[in-house]
């Protein structure tokens, strides 16, 4: 309500539709998020954050090819972005390409240390290794850094389940 009273006495600007469009994201509704995207592209073709958080998006319903596409135009206009480098690293890594996209979160750290879905995106990448032990220590150390990070505490349920699971799993090697 609060932004379609502010769309009818202002108007919204590409930025405007972004932050509108990452709440949706953060809300679970993906389908608006995107479309909400595709305006804010609309009136700035290169904004980087929407090429980014559409393409964040776009992981999130895993839908990596499409969003690979938007990472690489984020990262055409700006080579030091971060987010779009952590983000493409979690698609390339989802479609097999684990070295690559491995590479690409590593050099997302060099430019942003503190960015806390690199470590996210870490822990989802040992978590589907089954290396439940290192995805806990990554999602710990994106949570040092930012406690809201999007889905974490889910991750962090999610692992912690894995790993009570296997206390009283006999030991392969014995």
């Amino acid at each position: 309500a609060i932004s379609e009273d502010f769309q009818k006495k202002r108007g919204l600007t590409s930025d405007d539709y972004v932050n509108f469009a990452l709440a949706h994201s953060f809300l679970g509704n993906e389908a608006e998020a995107l479309k909400l995207y595709d305006k804010s592209l609309e009136l700035n073709p290169d904004n980087i954050f929407s090429l980014n958080n559409k393409g964040y998006t776009l992981n999130l319903r895993g839908d990596y090819e499409q969003a690979i596409h938007y990472f690489d135009r984020a990262l055409v206009l700006n080579d030091g972005f971060a987010y779009a480098y952590n983000n493409r690293g979690l698609a390339k890594i989802k479609l097999g390409a684990t070295e690559d996209g491995l590479n690409d979160i590593h050099h997302s750290l060099t430019l942003d240390a503190n960015n806390s879905y690199a470590f996210l995106n870490l822990g989802i990448y040992h978590f589907d290794r089954g290396e439940f032990e290192k995805a806990l220590q990554q999602f710990e150390k994106a949570r040092v850094l930012d406690k809201s990070t999007y889905l974490l505490d889910k991750h962090i349920e999610e692992v912690k389940e894995k790993l009570n699971g296997m206390e009283g799993m006999p030991n392969a090697s014995s």
